[in-house]
């Protein structure tokens, strides 16, 4: 399952919009899975591919019940955007949600 997550978090990277980026963000300090200065780490990064980049790096870090909160957060949040990377070139996806 990790390829997958990693092919999807790539995907992640290159799509998702700065808007998505910071709520995806407030949540996850919410959950207490995002630290205020892991926060302030990534907003350091100047563009929108970065700040992803750095984003995806710190939660994957944490595991994969951290990679599956961010997930399902992008669920709520952007919609259209987690079904984009659940889309069938990313087969196997279903398994991060067993």
């Amino acid at each position: 399952g990790c390829l997958v997550l990693t092919r999807m978090l790539n995907d992640f990277v290159e799509k998702v919009p700065k808007e998505t980026l910071s709520q995806l963000m407030e949540s996850l300090m919410t959950a207490n899975t995002l630290k205020s200065s892991e926060k302030e780490t990534i907003l350091q990064n100047h563009t929108r591919v970065n700040m992803a980049s750095c984003f995806v790096d710190i939660v994957m870090e944490k595991g994969t019940n951290a990679s599956k909160e961010l997930m399902n957060r992008l669920q709520t949040i952007n919609p259209h955007l987690s079904s984009e990377l659940r889309s069938p070139s990313n087969p196997g996806y279903k398994l991060l949600l067993h």
